[in-house]
């Protein structure tokens, strides 16, 4: 389901983040213009060596978007030269069992929400995603092949399967009032404990949309128990969406009480039928493919983070550590988001509610990656290949992704 329009990427933030841009103020500076020091008055009692929560994770963050990534090789460097806390500050503050960096990061990220949604000039009707996506960080121990030193908050999550994590984490988003229209999961998500989860909730009206895979399930489809490919033989001819390059058919189902839409697409003739569900039976097949194509922004967030934020890069046994050293990454992303809207966006209101807001956003880069997305449709239907399928091997693939990061620089330098 890939789409070229729509991708949000870091790689437009980082400009504004290059070493001689951003020191420890004006990571301060963007903890005051979000309102952050009550995210961090729960731990005031926590102090290394005299130095409070707030100054240290500054720091940090500092350190995960500077080009040395790690605290030994910054605090060694030229930058590291003007900051008084020894190495030890750092590292016994992200070993902390009693921080629930889950906490602080829930609230950061609630907090650039609502400030951005209060401050937009783009309008309220768009709609709010939720993405559940199973990428994982792996990390190796010498004996069990997973890190477990710690015993922080979320230590207990480790022996949980994906499907009860993520309702977890569904249930908590909806339990701190953050807005949703749409949950968006790919085939691991979608199954009856998630659907049940997500239309379980009364205080808003949230959907669900989702691949689906599961070959035995039985749907209600004109009084017959069937399976989706068993439906899918009874819809006939398919319809055409020029728009999308798509063949597609349609269902309304029953599946244990709850109405229903399966869609089933595909590009050509050669290509596997896909299967998307959704709860939502007011969508047509555009919208519903225009709502799924979200889910690669998250895709594009794991890509840029770990190469650009240090994600999944820490060295620590510790797995309170870990955790930290995730969050830290995610905290810094939201920071240089903030920092680009309003950089970029918002310093000019009054012009900007008088533009289209999609052309604002389409940078140089943004045009060059709706590109290079096209040109992977382009290839993939030559092949007979699935798109999404290509473009993931692609992001996964060590050898793929220093070729194509060499491409894409090399691209922009010309451009530039």
């Amino acid at each position: 389901m890939l789409r070229n329009k729509g991708i949000n990427k870091i790689s437009e933030l980082q400009t504004s983040y290059t070493p001689n841009g951003v020191d420890c103020n004006s990571v301060l500076s963007g903890f005051k213009a979000l309102k952050l020091t009550e995210s961090f008055s729960a731990f005031k009692t926590i102090k290394e060596q005299g130095y409070g929560i707030k100054e240290i994770l500054s720091v940090l963050i500092l350190i995960v978007v500077h080009t040395e990534k790690t605290v030994h090789s910054y605090l060694s460097g030229f930058y590291g030269e003007k900051v008084a806390m020894g190495k030890d500050v750092f590292y016994r503050l992200k070993n902390r069992e009693t921080i629930c960096w889950r906490m602080i990061l829930y609230h950061i990220a609630t907090l650039f929400m609502n400030l951005t949604a209060a401050n937009s000039t783009t309008g309220t009707d768009k709609s709010r995603y939720l993405i559940f996506d199973d990428t994982t960080i792996e990390k190796s121990g010498k004996k069990d092949g997973v890190y477990r030193s710690g015993m922080g908050p979320c230590r207990k999550e480790l022996d949980m399967n994906k499907i009860n994590v993520a309702m977890k984490m569904f249930y908590s988003a909806v339990y701190r009032c953050i807005k949703i229209d749409y949950v968006l999961v790919d085939s691991w998500f979608t199954c009856d404990a998630f659907i049940q989860a997500v239309r379980s909730v009364k205080e808003q009206a949230i959907h669900l949309i989702g691949m689906y895979r599961i070959a035995k399930t039985k749907f209600e489809y004109r009084e017959m128990q069937l399976t989706h490919a068993e439906i899918n033989n009874r819809l006939g001819k398919p319809k055409r969406c020029w728009k999308l390059g798509y063949q597609y058919k349609q269902a309304d189902v029953v599946y244990n009480g709850m109405r229903l839409t399966l869609f089933f697409s595909r590009r050509g003739k050669r290509d596997d039928w896909k299967v998307i569900l959704t709860t939502d039976k007011s969508l047509s097949f555009i919208k519903v493919i225009e709502h799924y194509q979200v889910r690669w922004i998250v895709e594009v967030f794991f890509k840029e983070t770990k190469s650009l934020l240090n994600l999944g890069r820490c060295q620590s046994s510790n797995f309170d550590a870990q955790i930290a050293d995730a969050t830290i990454s995610m905290i810094a992303y939201i920071l240089l988001s903030f920092r680009y809207r309003y950089d970029n966006y918002e310093s000019m209101g009054a012009l900007f509610r008088s533009m289209n807001a999609d052309s604002l956003r389409q940078t140089l880069d943004r045009r060059l990656w709706g590109l290079f997305l096209e040109m992977i449709r382009v290839v993939a239907d030559l092949f007979e290949i699935d798109a999404d399928e290509l473009l993931g091997k692609m992001l996964t693939d060590p050898i793929a992704e220093q070729r194509l990061t060499k491409m894409l620089g090399n691209s922009l330098k010309e451009a530039g």
